[in-house]
């Protein structure tokens, strides 16, 4: 049986645009643009239509939960194009009216890679016009537009999420379905489209100046399975179980090659389990020794802080990481956990302090596990020393002599714990 990819025509208080129509895990669903529905405040007030078998149907969006759209990713900034925090995507469900047959529409998670550049592509949406058409219209609905090119470069080409394609598309294109094909294959659905203007990400839905671009639907679905494991780690850790925490930090985060439970560049679940980690570390490591096969909390330990090494090669420059990192790091010291020969977390903290100089939150995150590492040691790390001081001179010098801030507080109590510590640990 062939699969059906339906293109609806979308509004909503936020913008008018289109979305596909097809399932997640068997249930019917639409795939929108974030800029085009809006938060979840506007379900109850999305317009959705779709052409079956000549006439215009009705879709309706399910209510989301309280807490908002379960399956999103919110818009870039103006000027800035998508990345793995900001896709620009929702995935809601709706209820299918008795003219569609769920079973006939394409899975998304079936969604194939783009072949890159040189493919043929075409973006089909559907006309503003389905919105304002009546079963007795059926003579003047009119068709999908079609607007054909090829891909220009994609995600593979760079650390982004989107495709780009030189495919001239008209405003109010925004959420329609961009089809790949190569000489002698069947289309491939690939892409939702997302904007037209390419000099500066301009207006997602301006005409288009030069290449168009499309988020990839299986880069969408790899940002999925990261929001369900994040959730899984939150809902597991809310009732005790540092299980799931566990597993998702001794999870390898560096293999660039996609494969089966590849989630791309993403930290979001890991930075949930860091911090489940850090609010409960005793029982965070107990469970790594678990699962490692060791009955020794502190080589559990140990061991937590090894793949937390392996983690910050690939996400050093996340704020969310570091914060939640240093969290961690301090925390497992103040329970007097690992190995004083762990020197490699100082090592992290003293680099978060260079890279995230600007961020409050996080240097004084880092400063007080610094301050807890130290305290427990018994010094700093004689190999750190030297880059420790100088990290630390050029946060003085970067705020001045005042002593009101966090930062200022927490310098003030490292420096009080360093004279009373005068030798450093070899």
């Amino acid at each position: 049986m062939k699969m059906k990819t339906l293109v609806c025509a979308v509004s909503s208080p936020a913008g008018v645009g289109c979305g596909i129509l097809a399932t997640l895990k068997g249930a019917p669903c639409i795939l929108v643009p974030f800029h085009v529905v809006g938060g979840p405040e506007n379900a109850q007030k999305v317009r959705i239509a779709a052409r079956v078998g000549g006439k215009v149907v009705n879709v309706s969006l399910r209510s989301p939960p309280s807490e908002g759209w379960q399956l999103s990713s919110p818009e870039p900034p103006s000027g800035r194009p998508p990345d793995v925090n900001r896709m620009d995507y929702v995935i809601a469900p709706c209820k299918l009216p008795e003219e569609i047959d769920r079973t006939h529409l394409v899975a998304l998670e079936d969604c194939d890679e783009s072949n890159g550049p040189g493919g043929e592509v075409v973006v089909v949406a559907a006309p503003a016009s389905w919105l304002r058409s009546r079963a007795a219209d059926e003579a003047s609905i009119a068709d999908e537009t079609r607007t054909s090119g090829h891909v220009t470069s994609s995600s593979r080409d760079h650390a982004g999420v989107a495709m780009r394609y030189d495919a001239r598309t008209a405003s109010g294109v925004s959420g329609g379905a961009v089809f790949e094909t190569r000489v002698d294959d069947e289309p491939r659905l690939v892409a939702m489209h997302r904007a037209g203007a390419a000099s500066g990400y301009g207006d997602p839905d301006g005409e288009c100046d030069g290449d168009a671009e499309g988020v990839h639907i299986a880069d969408i679905m790899r940002d999925v399975a990261e929001t369900v494991a994040e959730n899984a780690v939150r809902e597991a850790a809310s009732g005790g179980d540092l299980a799931a925490a566990a597993k998702e930090l001794l999870r390898r985060p560096d293999s660039l090659t996609p494969g089966r439970g590849w989630r791309g560049r993403r930290c979001r679940a890991a930075a949930a389990a860091l911090r489940a980690a850090a609010e409960h570390p005793e029982r965070a490591a107990r469970a790594v020794a678990v699962i490692t096969g060791t009955d020794d909390v502190n080589e559990g330990a140990h061991t937590l802080l090894t793949a937390l090494d392996t983690w910050t090669e690939v996400f050093a420059r996340s704020v969310r990481f570091a914060d939640a990192a240093a969290h961690l790091a301090g925390s497992l010291a103040r329970a007097g956990l690992g190995k004083n020969s762990d020197d490699f977390v100082d090592e992290f903290l003293v680099d978060a302090l260079v890279k995230h100089t600007k961020v409050e939150a996080v240097v004084c995150k880092v400063l007080w596990a610094l301050r807890l590492r130290t305290k427990r040691r018994g010094g700093v790390s004689s190999r750190l020393a030297e880059s420790f001081e100088s990290a630390t001179l050029e946060l003085r010098k970067a705020r001045g002599g005042g002593e009101e801030s966090s930062v200022h507080r927490e310098l003030s109590m490292l420096d009080v714990l360093m004279a009373s510590t005068p030798h450093r640990v070899a």
